[in-house]
């Protein structure tokens, strides 16, 4: 398993976690690639947003659908809902909302969209792409995420915040890549406000016992 915690308005990273293993080499934060699953899905919703084709109470239909030979399904595979608005949608996580969302925004918009957000893992372009079957670094997700918290504007994660020689001279750090505005804070608001309710009233909702603020998603 990895961690990573970082702070939204400096990303700073407070806390990196990439294994339990001392001297491993290898660190599960920073490097592994792995399949997010559904804690991708903010991001489908969010390119949905900032397109202005949905809103948090835009209807979507819940339903089997057939791409090809391939047969997506919700987790609870006999459970189908009709139509279904976009912020019940992600709280309660249902995979085939997210694909109509990605059908309709077309696979390479939010493809592109991601990598605006921060993702320089590449991205396989397929309509699984929405129930997060591509890898991504936890560390490159975790920032993703500190987008919506910042308002919108995407930041490089800092680890390094000083270097200080033998003498005590400040050393030079390396530059980092210039922050970007990905959303307007008012899309980032809505992307937030719908994070909340995975909390509130969808599937996060044993984040509740931390008796603070919280907007996220499970995955």
């Amino acid at each position: 398993g990895s961690v990573v915690v970082i702070e939204p308005r400096s990303r700073n990273v407070l806390a990196l976690v990439g294994g339990y293993a001392a001297r491993s080499g290898f660190n599960r934060a920073t490097q592994a690639i792995r399949q997010p699953g559904s804690a991708f899905k903010p991001i489908v919703y969010a390119r949905a947003i900032q397109s202005r084709r949905f809103t948090p109470a835009s209807l979507v239909v819940d339903a089997p659908a057939v791409y090809d030979e391939w047969k997506p399904r919700n987790y609870e595979q006999w459970n189908y809902q009709g139509a279904v608005r976009l912020r019940e949608a992600l709280a309660r996580s249902i995979n085939m909302v997210a694909i109509r969302v990605i059908e309709d925004l077309g696979v390479r918009d939010v493809a592109e969209f991601a990598r605006q957000d921060g993702i320089t893992t590449k991205l396989e372009e397929d309509m699984a792409l929405a129930l997060g079957a591509s890898g991504v670094k936890p560390i490159e997700l975790t920032n993703a995420y500190a987008t919506f918290a910042a308002g919108g504007r995407w930041a490089p994660t800092r680890l390094v915040t000083r270097i200080i020689s033998p003498d005590g001279a400040n050393l030079p750090l390396q530059p980092l890549e210039p922050a970007r505005d990905v959303m307007t804070p008012a899309e980032a608001y809505v992307m937030t406000s719908m994070l909340r309710s995975v909390v509130t009233s969808g599937t996060g909702r044993p984040a509740l016992r931390l008796e603070r603020a919280v907007a996220g998603k499970t995955g």
